[in-house]
């Protein structure tokens, strides 16, 4: 038996930790291909992530609870459970700006 292997150094890859979810997160897809995590961080905090391949890590992250407190008069905001909800058809889906 012969067996024949190949391997490639891959110059273009940066190792880097955008998130890490202590507890549940969930992930959709939008439109365009690209993933979005949503998380609890291991900071506590309630975070998305998205794909961005202009990037130099390929993802971009954003911190939630700033953008629902200003909703809110500035009041502090703990998240401990979330839920997302998507159109199977045209993949839209609920989300804070």
């Amino acid at each position: 038996m012969k067996l024949v292997y190949e391997t490639e150094l891959m110059r273009n890859q940066k190792q880097a930790q955008l998130f890490s979810p202590s507890g549940s997160f969930q992930v959709i897809q939008t439109s365009a291909g690209y993933a979005v995590f949503f998380f609890i961080g291991s900071d506590g905090a309630f975070h998305a992530a998205r794909e961005a391949p202009d990037t130099p890590t390929g993802w971009t992250r954003k911190e939630l609870p700033s953008s629902i407190a200003s909703t809110h008069g500035s009041d502090s905001i703990v998240v401990k459970s979330f839920a997302l909800c998507q159109n199977p058809k045209d993949l839209l889906f609920w989300h804070l700006s």
